[in-house]
This record gives structure tokens, C-alpha cells and sequence, in this order.
């Protein structure tokens, strides 16, 4: 219900050039959750069942699973900042975003 409200009243208050900053802004941080999730919530979930009476398993299923999805977080951001840097239209709308009131 809450982006049914908040949707018009963004593309008012922004504007269209602003609002599409805004757009794809929202597909990067979308593409970066994509691939720091990887389908945890399956493996994981499997993992957590099967170990479920031993809690040291559980404990190694925990922190692994915590540690990959960092590491995939780590590298998609360091290839969005790469990208930034080798694009120069999208370092150009980053910093147009930071201009956004």
C-alpha cells in the first residue's frame, strides 16, 4: 500500500530526471540483493534441518551462510564501484543523485 502513496507523490516532488536517478538507484540495490542472496533462503533452510539437533552444525551453517552472502555483497559492490568508475554516465548519475533535494 505504502509505494501506491508514495509513487506520485516521488515523481511530483522529483521530477522526471530526478525520479529516473531514482529508478535506477532502486534497480542496483535490487541486482545487488539478487546476488548476495543466491538462494540462501533454500540451501540454508535445508542445511538448518538437517543439523537441526546438533546445535555446533547449526552454529557452522550460521556463519557460513552469513560469510557467503558477504563475500557475494563484497564483490557485487566492487564491481558496481568499478563500473561507476570505468562508465562515465553512470559516475555522472551518482553524483547527479547526491543533488537530489
Amino acid at each position: 500500500m505504502v509505494p501506491i502513496i508514495t509513487t506520485p507523490y516521488l515523481a511530483r516532488v522529483l521530477g522526471v530526471e530526478n525520479f529516473g536517478l531514482l529508478g535506477v538507484a532502486s534497480a542496483i540495490v535490487g541486482y545487488v540483493s539478487l546476488v548476495s542472496d543466491w538462494g540462501f533462503g533454500y540451501t540454508a533452510t535445508r542445511d538448518a534441518a538437517r543439523h537441526a539437533a546438533d546445535p555446533a552444525a547449526l552454529h557452522r551453517v550460521f556463519w557460513n551462510t552469513v560469510l557467503a552472502k558477504a563475500l557475494l555483497c563484497g564483490g557485487s559492490l566492487a564491481v558496481f564501484l568499478t563500473a561507476i568508475f570505468l562508465i562515465p554516465q553512470w559516475g555522472s548519475c551518482i553524483l547527479d543523485l547526491g543533488k537530489i533535494r
